[in-house]
């Protein structure tokens, strides 16, 4: 017993090592602008996400209709869906009778969830990403031009974990402001992953060790704060709790919902008119 339990521990350490060296390479060389490209051909290969899928036929998750529920999301209307995927929130948000309009930049599973919503023909669903939605904010010709000029939005739900696909916090700030300025009145859902206790603290000695060795080698990343990686779900960007309210607040919302339990997520609200005056730069 003692021999199986010792052999165990042993695997349960090399298996840690060689997961850790395998992410801690994939985020030194693979530059960041390489990254999302990266993660469209991992997605592209998750049918759970696409109709017919386990993800997919799930429909709306606890946490989702919990947060749908509250006061302030409007019981009916246009929904704006960022980070479709194959669609699963815009059936389920279709089959409760809202317009809902959704993009994606895995083209893959934006047929497959195109062949599905176009049944109905309530819903819209494009190949984009969130760089498109704040081009199309500033007045730039993206595929989302055409769809968000139809008129206002009542909700925008940003779609599971995509949040955490936004590479900095400035960038995601950029989103968030871009959404005020697209729907003014709207709500925004949205859900991320969090650190580990790992990512909250230093870098352990490992990963030190692997870090000077591919910056002397000529790595073209540098990894930063909350960046990782997992093989199901490629390069992401761990959300703190206590950051979303910041990031929040500096794109003239604030907190209706934060909650870590069954998946963190986060309902911002449109702040009031006084309260983003005094947020508002000089």
């Amino acid at each position: 017993m003692r021999a199986l339990l010792a052999l165990d521990r042993g695997a349960s350490t090399l298996a840690r090592l060689v997961s850790t060296a395998r992410d801690e390479a994939m985020l030194a060389w693979i530059p960041p602008e390489r990254r999302a490209r990266i993660n469209d051909l991992l997605y592209a290969t998750q049918r759970t996400y696409a109709p017919g899928g386990n993800a997919f036929e799930q429909g709306l998750f606890e946490w989702e209709r919990t947060a749908l529920a509250h006061p302030r999301f409007p019981r009916g209307g246009r929904v704006l869906v960022g980070g479709a995927g194959g669609g699963r929130e815009m059936a389920a948000l279709r089959a409760l009778g809202y317009g809902v309009v959704g993009f994606d930049p895995c083209e893959p599973l934006v047929q497959s969830g195109r062949a599905l919503l176009d049944e109905g023909g309530s819903a819209s669903l494009v190949t984009a990403s969130y760089a498109d939605l704040v081009r199309a904010a500033r007045g730039d010709s993206t595929a989302l031009a055409p769809l968000l000029a139809r008129g206002p939005f009542d909700a925008v739900v940003l779609g599971w974990g995509s949040f955490s696909y936004l590479s900095s916090t400035d960038e995601a700030v950029e989103l968030l402001r871009a959404l005020r300025r697209l729907a003014p009145a709207a709500p925004v859902l949205l859900s991320f992953l969090r650190p580990t206790g790992a990512a909250d603290a230093a870098p352990g000695r490992f990963q030190s060790m692997l870090r000077r060795i591919f910056a002397r080698l000529g790595a073209p990343a540098r990894v930063g704060a909350g960046d990782a990686f997992a093989p199901w779900s490629g390069f992401y960007r761990a959300v703190a709790m206590g950051d979303v309210g910041t990031m929040a607040a500096r794109a003239g919302y604030e907190i209706a919902i934060l909650r870590a339990d069954w998946y963190a997520h986060a309902l911002l609200v449109p702040a009031p008119a006084d309260a983003e005056a005094r947020l508002a730069p000089p």
